[in-house]
């Protein structure tokens, strides 16, 4: 009887830290994705030739960090 209790108690402890674990890993992962652009700055990247350094800085900064998003 005793042994069941134990195995039980074991077994939510573990589901317990498992889903902690779960959910600290997806905040990170989304924490890490870069800034998406805005519609102003979208229509900036399609009608001007030169960027500003902020804009060029994001769109650098998007191209280049690897990022998934299911």
């Amino acid at each position: 009887m005793k042994h069941e209790v134990y195995t039980a108690r074991l077994a939510k402890t573990f589901l317990f830290v498992l889903a902690v674990f779960a959910l600290c890993t997806a905040a990170s992962a989304k924490s890490s994705a870069p800034a998406v652009f805005s519609y102003p700055e979208l229509t900036t990247l399609y009608e001007q030739e030169r960027l500003s350094p902020l804009l060029e800085e994001k769109l650098n900064k998007l191209l280049t960090t690897p990022f998934v998003d299911n």
